[in-house]
């Protein structure tokens, strides 16, 4: 069992130095690839503190109409009601 331990791991010992081998002696192409920037790249300039102003808008805001919205919730809730008391009544008679 111990021979068979030794002879795998010099055959997976070569398999490797023979796959490092090939890997690193490919062709080698006349041109290197280079990575170069976008011509038409463009840079924007953010004036921070605006951001920040209207962000605290945005914040007063969204919570002026959370509110608006609870508040239809609420009067849409009343008039269901309103209307399957109207229905129950008139169904009764």
């Amino acid at each position: 069992m111990k021979n068979i331990s030794l002879i795998l791991n010099g055959i997976l010992i070569i398999a490797v130095g023979v796959l490092y081998f090939l890997h690193f002696s490919g062709k080698k192409s006349g041109s290197e690839s280079t990575v170069s920037a976008p011509s038409d790249l463009k840079i924007a300039y953010i004036k921070s503190d605006s951001v920040l102003k209207h962000y605290d808008y945005f914040k007063e805001m969204r919570t002026v109409l959370e509110a608006k919205g609870k508040n239809w919730i609420r009067i849409c809730k009343t008039a269901v009601k309103a209307t399957k008391r109207n229905h129950f009544l008139s169904t009764q008679y």
